[in-house]
């Protein structure tokens, strides 16, 4: 590492959550000469990779996805319980390897980076956070109280959490969400026109092949309705396509052979969903509506003033992931039953109803927030650095530690 310049280390723990990383990389590369390491603390850091950035470490995608449920987080012991710990035990011996080579950790997500990296790194700590909300799952006691003790600024997603945690002393801000600005638009045309385009996005994580036969069947019962229809589907590049091959077959679907981002697709009949790889942000703002199992993704389509409709076993009791998210989103996302008719009849019902698309629309858009928030809290990254912010520092040893280094 180049001990000329200050070495800053991104925690992240999960796809989106490192998407959002770049983006913050990206805008601090521009305003700064700073080196940049990762640690993603869930898969294998394709997004860093992509952006030129080589994990310290990685690691294959649990099967439960990494995911770990949010009530978990107000005790971080349990969320080494969940089939993490030899993954965990991994990432710490990382941490405690390096943890002299770094001058600052900002953390992505949800508390747990903070926790590993306030127990394991011991350096002035920065946190963005995007799992959680006063809208729904507001932080606990013992997260604010974890923020206190590691974080010396926490980003948070909305105004109304910021203000939140400042209640309880917490070094809190809003500068808009920064998920929106990790979501790449090229402006590429897919040449898929007269249709209203319907934008699927399976889910980054293992659920994704579970969920994928319900997707298939929910597009061959929307032929039996008379409005013509586009499928596209954005195909995160966790996903091996080989399974969704096989998966697909088992359903009587075909995919072609095509070796193009832009030429791949799944016919079964007169039916066609058009995958892309690399053009996620394309088929979001393309399309009119989305059948969306993402995390972030489903909120980024909010965001862009998307209805989304998501399914689940039981909506009556909705996973607990899933009731966070419709808690964060509200009526911007209608989550149904896991059963394709029922499926296909609410995404008619919101092409065919204006006024409840214009509803969704406008509350995705307020909930989620607009763009331009990585440059904002890029900018105030660069002031912490530089030690231009007039607020007082709890630790004056670890500031200086940082100044020195």
């Amino acid at each position: 590492m180049n001990k000329d310049k200050k070495n800053i280390l991104f925690l992240s723990n999960g796809y989106g959550e490192d998407t959002i990383a770049v983006s913050l990389i990206e805008e601090l590369k521009k305003l700064s000469d700073l080196n940049f390491f990762a640690l993603p603390l869930v898969g294998e850091g394709t997004a860093y990779q992509e952006f030129g950035i080589n994990p310290l470490f990685s690691a294959k995608i649990l099967p439960s996805g990494g995911l770990i449920p949010a009530n978990h987080l107000s005790n971080p012991w349990k969320a080494l319980t969940q089939g993490l710990w030899n993954l965990t035990i991994k990432q710490i011996k990382i941490l405690k390897k390096y943890k002299k080579e770094f001058n600052l950790v900002i953390s992505v997500g949800d508390a747990y980076p903070v926790i590993l990296g306030g127990l394991f790194l011991k350096l002035p700590q920065i946190f963005v956070g995007t799992a959680k909300s006063d809208y729904f799952c507001a932080y606990s006691k013992i997260e604010k109280f974890i923020f206190k003790k590691y974080a010396k600024i926490v980003f948070s997603r909305d105004e109304i959490t910021a203000e939140s945690l400042k209640k309880e002393a917490v070094n809190a801000l809003y500068l808009g969400n920064a998920m929106m600005d990790s979501l790449k638009i090229t402006k590429i045309n897919f040449n898929i026109k007269g249709k209203i385009s319907i934008g699927i996005l399976p889910g980054s994580r293992g659920k994704a092949y579970e969920d994928f036969p319900i997707i298939l069947k929910t597009v061959e019962r929307l032929k039996n309705y008379d409005i013509p229809l586009n499928f596209l589907m954005a195909l995160p590049s966790s996903l091996d396509l080989n399974l969704i091959k096989q998966i697909s077959q088992n359903c009587s679907w075909n995919l072609n052979n095509e070796n193009s981002s832009l030429k791949l697709y799944l016919y079964k009949e007169n039916q066609i969903i058009h995958l892309f790889q690399n053009y996620f942000g394309d088929v979001l703002e393309q399309a009119y509506l989305i059948l969306g199992q993402a995390g972030t993704g489903n909120e980024q389509a909010a965001g862009l003033g998307k209805p989304i409709i998501a399914f689940d076993f039981k909506p009556e009791k909705l996973s607990w992931y899933r009731l966070r998210q419709k808690g964060l989103l509200g009526e911007a996302i209608l989550v149904v039953k896991d059963d394709p008719q029922k499926i296909s009849k609410e995404l008619i019902n919101i092409i065919e109803n204006k006024n409840l698309y214009k509803k969704m629309s406008e509350i995705g858009k307020k909930r989620m927030g607009e763009n331009g928030a990585s440059q904002k809290i890029a900018q105030y990254i660069l002031k912490f650095i530089n030690n231009e912010l007039d607020f007082p520092l709890k630790d004056a040893g670890l500031r200086n530690k940082f100044l020195n280094m």
